[in-house]
C-alpha cells in the first residue's frame, strides 16, 4: 500500500469506517513492530461486527497472551462465524472443547489458564450458541451442559438466568412449560440487581405481566419494566409500549378524553425509537390516520410496505381506494392490494378477488378473481369461504376445482360447456365420466360409454318429441321417422353440435388416440355421452330439456322439409301349395297419382327367375362399392326403398351384406364402411334380414375379422331401430 492510500485509509477509518479499519489492521499486521497498531484498527472495526475483522482480532487474542479473556476470543470467533468464515466456527468449537476440558480436570469450573475470568459469561455464550444451532451444532444436552456451568460459577449472571427462565418461558432445552418459575426466577434477579438489571429480563417480566402469564395481569406493572428496558436500549420493550399508548389512544378518541394528546405523543416516542422496525413503521401510520395527517400517514405505510409487511400494503391501497385521492392514487390502490395479496394477506386477496371481478381500477379478469377469492378461502376467510358457496360465478368453478386438480384453465373450459348446456350438475364426476375415453385396462370400457349408451336413447326421445309436438298437416310418421334419422346421425348433426361446444378441448383422450385429431365420431359419442351424464345427473326429463334446446334449430329446419313419398311395399299374391308365391300387379287409379313401383318382388323365397330388378337398382348395386357415406345417403333419400333390395346374383346379397363383408376385407376403409352401414340402417336396413341365399348381415358381422369393438358399435346401431 503506497504513503498517500495510507493516508487516504488512516483518514477513513479515524471517522469510523470499519472496512478501512480491517484494512489499515491487516495492513500494520504484516508491519513488523507494529502490532500495537494493527490490533488496536482491528478491535475498533472487531466491535463494529465486521466478520474478518472480528476473525483476524480473535486470533490475535488467542496467539498473543495465554492470559488473554477467553470470552472476547469465543464471542469474535462467533461474530465471524455467524457471517460465514469456516475456520472461525471450527476456532469456536474448539474454545468450547478446551473449556469443558478445563472443567474436567479441575472438578468445579475452577481457573485454567485463560478462563480463570470471566468463566461464567463464556459458559453462557456457549450455552446460546448450542440452543439457538449457530454452526449446525444445535444440542440441547450441550446447551444445558454450559447453562449449568454459567450458574453454578455466578448463580447472579443475568443473561444465564434469563436463558435458564426462557427455557421454563417458551419452553426450550426439552424442559415442560413452567410460567411461574420464569416469573420467579427473573423477579428474584431483578430484587438484586435493583436499578441496574438486564434488559432482556425486563423485557420478558413486562411481556409476562401484560399478558397475565405465570402471575396476574398488570398493565401498569408491564409498563413500567417496558420503560426500564427502553433505557437500555431495548426495541422489543420500545415497540410493546408504542402498541400500548396507541391503543390508550384509540380508546381515548372514542370518548373525547383529555389524554389523547398525550397517549398519541407517547406512542409516537416509543414507536420512534423501535428503528427501522415495519410494525412500528405501520402503527406510526396508524396513529397519523387516525389524526387525519394525511402524508405522513402514507409516509410510514410506504416504509412498512416497502418491507414486506403485508397489512401495511393494504392499509394503503385502503386508504387509496375509500379516501379523498386522485384518479391516480386510487388507480395505485390495486397496486397495493396486490402487494399484500401476494405477501399471503387473506382479507387483500379477497378485495382483489372482488375488484378483479367487478373491474374496479382494473381490467375485468373472472379467473383470476375465482384464484384470488379460493387463496383467500384457504386461508380460512370467512367471506372468500361464503363467496365460494353462494356466488353465481365461482361455486359451480369451485365444485370442479377439486375433481380437476387445481387446473384453473381446465375449471373454466367445463364451467363454460355448463353454461351452453344450461345445465349445472349436481356431482360434477358425470360431466368429467362423459368425456372420459381413457381405459383402466385393454379389457374394461371406457367411462363415456356408459353415458353414451343412455344419451343415444334420450336424444332419440328428445327429437321424436319435438318432431311430434309441432307435426306439420301434410306429414305421415314415415316423414317424422326419416326427420328424426337425419336429427341423430353421427356422422353430420351430432358432430356439429359438438363443435359449437367445443367438446374438442374438454374430450380425455385414450393413451391410444391422444396421437390423432379428435374425429366427428368421437366427438358425436361426446355428445352423446354429455346427454347421458344429464340424465345420470338430474333424471331423463331434464335431459330431454337440454337436448331438445341443442337441437331447437335443426328440429326447425326438419320441419320445414318436403314430405316424402314412402316405398310402396307391393303384398305378394297367396301361393298355391308346392307353388312360390307371385306378386300381384297393382295398377294406380286415374285419379291418383301412380304408386312408386317396389324396385324389387319382396320374399326372399322368391326364385331367382321371378326376382327382376328395376334398372334404376341395378345401377344402384354397380354402383354400391364405390359409393361414399354421403353419396349413399343422398341416394337413399330419395329412394328409401333401395336399402331394402336383393341381388339377383347367386349370393342375394342385400346392400348391407355387401358392405358388412366388405368391412370385414377391407380394414383400412373401416370408418368410411361403417358410416355406409349406419347410413343403410338408418333407411331402414335391419342386420337381421336374410338375402336370397338364407343368411343375414348380423351374421357375416359375426363371422367376420372385424374388431370386437366396431361389432359392438355396429350392433347398437341397429338397437336403435
Amino acid at each position: 500500500m503506497l504513503d498517500s492510500e495510507v493516508r487516504n485509509v488512516t483518514y477513513k477509518a479515524e471517522r469510523g469506517d470499519k472496512t478501512a479499519q480491517y484494512e489499515l489492521g491487516l495492513y500494520y499486521s504484516k508491519k513488523q513492530g507494529y502490532e500495537h497498531y494493527a490490533k488496536s484498527y482491528l478491535e475498533k472495526a472487531a466491535k463494529q461486527q465486521h466478520p474478518e475483522a472480528s476473525y483476524e482480532y480473535a486470533k490475535l487474542l488467542l496467539g498473543g497472551n495465554s492470559n488473554s479473556n477467553m470470552v472476547d476470543v469465543a464471542k469474535y470467533f462467533f461474530i465471524a462465524g455467524k457471517n460465514g468464515i469456516d475456520e472461525a466456527k471450527q476456532q469456536f468449537r474448539q474454545q468450547g472443547a478446551l473449556y469443558k476440558k478445563a472443567v474436567s480436570l479441575l472438578g468445579s469450573y475452577g481457573s485454567y489458564g485463560g478462563y480463570c475470568s470471566d468463566k461464567d459469561q463464556f459458559a453462557v455464550l456457549f450455552a446460546k450458541a448450542y440452543m439457538d444451532n449457530h454452526f449446525g451444532c444445535q444440542s440441547d444436552e450441550q446447551a444445558c451442559w454450559f447453562l449449568d456451568a454459567a450458574i453454578s460459577q455466578n448463580s447472579r449472571n443475568g443473561d444465564a438466568v434469563a436463558l435458564l427462565a426462557d427455557s421454563y418461558y417458551l419452553p426450550t432445552l426439552g424442559r415442560q412449560q413452567d410460567l411461574p418459575k420464569a416469573y420467579k426466577l427473573l423477579k428474584d434477579l431483578t430484587s438484586y440487581y435493583r436499578n441496574n438489571g438486564n434488559a432482556h429480563i425486563y423485557h420478558r417480566l413486562g411481556e409476562m405481566l401484560e399478558n397475565g402469564k405465570g402471575t396476574e395481569k398488570s398493565l401498569d406493572d408491564a409498563i413500567g419494566y417496558y420503560k426500564k428496558a427502553v433505557e437500555m436500549q431495548h426495541t422489543g420493550a420500545a415497540y410493546r409500549l408504542g402498541v400500548i399508548y396507541y391503543s390508550k389512544y384509540s380508546e381515548c378518541r372514542k370518548t373525547s378524553d383529555w389524554q389523547t394528546s398525550s397517549m398519541k405523543c407517547e406512542a409516537i416516542k416509543f414507536l420512534e425509537k423501535c428503528g427501522e422496525n415495519r410494525n412500528a413503521y405501520n402503527y406510526l401510520g396508524l396513529i397519523y390516520h387516525l389524526a387525519g395527517e394525511k402524508s405522513q400517514a402514507e409516509r410510514y405505510f410506504t416504509a412498512a410496505a416497502k418491507l414486506d409487511l403485508p397489512v401495511a400494503a393494504r392499509n394503503l391501497g385502503q386508504i387509496y381506494s375509500t379516501g379523498n385521492y386522485g384518479e391516480t392514487k386510487k388507480k395505485s390502490a390495486v397496486t397495493w392490494y396486490e402487494k399484500a395479496a401476494l405477501l399471503g394477506y387473506a382479507e387483500s386477496q379477497y378485495v382483489l378477488s372482488t375488484m378483479l371481478e367487478k373491474g374496479e381500477n382494473i381490467e375485468k379478469n373472472i379467473p383470476k378473481a375465482f384464484e384470488w377469492c379460493l387463496k383467500a378461502a384457504e386461508l380460512k376467510y370467512d367471506k372468500a369461504i361464503e363467496s365460494l358457496k353462494t356466488h353465481p360465478i365461482f361455486a359451480p368453478c369451485y365444485r370442479l376445482y377439486g375433481l380437476l386438480d387445481g387446473d384453473l384453465e381446465k375449471v373454466q373450459r367445463y364451467h363454460k360447456l355448463e353454461q351452453q348446456l344450461g345445465h349445472e350438475f349436481a356431482d360434477a364426476k358425470h360431466l368429467l365420466n362423459a368425456l372420459d375415453r381413457r381405459k383402466s385396462s385393454p379389457t374394461k370400457e371406457a367411462p363415456f360409454q356408459r353415458y353414451e349408451f343412455l344419451g343415444d336413447s334420450v336424444l332419440g326421445v328428445a327429437c321424436a318429441a319435438s318432431l311430434s309436438k309441432d307435426q306439420p298437416d301434410n306429414w305421415l310418421v314415415y316423414d317424422l321417422h326419416l326427420a328424426k334419422e337425419k336429427l341423430v346421425r353421427n356422422d353430420t348433426v351430432l358432430p356439429r353440435i359438438a363443435k359449437t361446444l367445443n367438446l374438442s378441448d374438454v374430450i380425455m383422450l385414450d393413451d391410444s388416440e391422444s396421437n390423432h385429431p379428435v374425429t366427428a365420431k368421437m366427438l358425436a359419442d361426446a355428445m352423446e355421452a354429455l346427454i347421458g351424464a344429464v340424465s345420470f345427473d338430474k333424471g331423463i326429463l331434464a335431459a330431454t330439456q337440454v337436448a331438445q334446446t341443442l337441437w331447437t334449430a335443426d328440429v326447425s329446419i326438419a320441419l320445414k322439409a318436403q314430405p316424402s313419398k314412402p316405398p310402396v311395399v307391393v303384398p305378394a299374391v297367396k301361393a298355391k301349395p308346392n307353388q312360390p308365391p307371385v306378386a300381384k300387379k297393382v295398377k294406380a287409379k286415374s285419379s291418383q297419382p301412380a304408386a312408386v313401383p317396389a324396385a324389387v318382388l319382396p320374399s326372399a323365397g322368391v326364385p331367382k327367375q321371378q326376382r327382376r330388378l328395376s334398372n334404376g337398382a341395378i345401377q344402384f348395386f354397380s354402383a354400391l362399392p364405390n359409393l361414399s357415406s354421403d353419396k349413399l345417403s343422398a341416394k337413399l333419400d330419395k329412394r328409401p326403398d333401395y336399402a331394402m333390395l336383393q341381388n339377383e346374383g347367386k349370393k342375394g346379397y342385400t346392400p348391407l351384406m355387401y358392405k358388412v363383408e366388405r368391412l370385414g376385407k377391407r380394414p383400412k376403409q373401416k370408418q368410411e364402411l361403417v358410416a355406409c352401414i349406419k347410413t343403410l340402417i338408418q333407411h331402414g336396413a335391419q342386420l337381421q334380414d336374410k338375402g336370397g341365399n338364407g343368411k343375414s348381415a348380423a351374421q357375416l358381422l359375426e363371422g367376420s375379422s372385424v374388431d370386437q369393438e366396431t361389432k359392438q358399435s355396429i350392433t347398437r346401431l341397429s338397437y336403435r331401430r
